[in-house]
């Protein structure tokens, strides 16, 4: 939908184009693949890798990540009964409980939607904290080479290769995703500030041609339409990063076999 409604915006009919004046919109075409094929655009990926389960559950073990949790108990309990959960569902990370539950409050509030007493607005800024810190844990944290390997790695790699491709006539390539899926590839890429990515945010690429011929790119992060994109530099890098030297930065969360990898325990 997200990526519709992107091309809609770039593309509006014109002309015998037009086929409902109420509605300028066209239909264009967004490639996809079933989700249990995906490697690219939703993470953690779906397909079975035993050793990125490890690391998670190294991550959740973690003195890190145990300590957070326990500052909290007392509130994820409250936040656990009002929510009809007991804590340990709460607790599982795997469930996606409370992740889901703030997504329904955070929507609720954004359309000025009634919202029960408990989820007050200084109860929901605590629970965006909690769970940006799960979804960075998620990630990072703990083992975070070892993980981007394994999962921002790939959308990364993916990107780093089409900078290398000039088909004819193409100005620009999109990806479609999720806020887990950025958060995904600014931990790889080293850049993650702690946060849920707001809606419509977006991780912009640019490359350019210097004037000795060299490759350099810029990388730019939107978060809301009030302001312009924030730039991002690569950690040992400066801001118009020589191509060579980005990737030469980031090849240790680069994959070279996932399915191997993955099976490497």
């Amino acid at each position: 939908m997200s990526a519709q409604a992107n091309l809609a915006g770039l593309f509006p009919p014109k002309g015998n184009q037009i086929w409902n004046k109420e509605i300028l919109w066209q239909p264009i075409p967004v490639h996809t693949v079933p989700r249990l094929e995906e490697r690219l655009l939703y993470f953690p990926i779906k397909a079975k890798c035993p050793k990125y389960d490890q690391l998670l559950k190294e991550t959740f073990e973690s003195e890190t990540v145990r300590g957070e949790v326990k500052k909290h108990m007392e509130f994820l309990g409250k936040m656990a009964a009002n929510m009809g959960y007991d804590l340990p569902t709460v607790l599982d990370y795997k469930s996606l409980k409370l992740w889901k539950a703030y997504d329904a409050l955070h929507v609720q509030k954004i359309h000025n939607q009634h919202r029960p007493d408990w989820a007050d607005d200084q109860a929901m800024e605590k629970l965006e904290k909690l769970l940006a810190f799960s979804l960075h844990a998620m990630f990072g944290v703990h083992k975070r080479v070892e993980k981007s390997q394994l999962q921002g790695g790939l959308l990364l790699n993916e990107i780093l290769y089409q900078m290398t491709q000039t088909p004819k006539g193409r100005k620009m390539l999109m990806y479609s995703a999720h806020d887990v899926t950025l958060v995904a590839l600014q931990v790889a890429l080293g850049v993650f500030k702690e946060h849920l990515p707001p809606f419509a945010a977006c991780h912009i690429f640019e490359v350019y041609q210097e004037d000795n011929a060299e490759h350099t790119i810029k990388m730019y992060y939107r978060t809301s339409t009030d302001a312009p994109p924030q730039q991002l530099i690569l950690p040992g890098c400066k801001a118009a990063c020589p191509f060579m030297d980005f990737k030469k930065l980031l090849s240790d969360v680069l994959p070279e076999n996932w399915e191997a990898e993955c099976n490497h325990r």
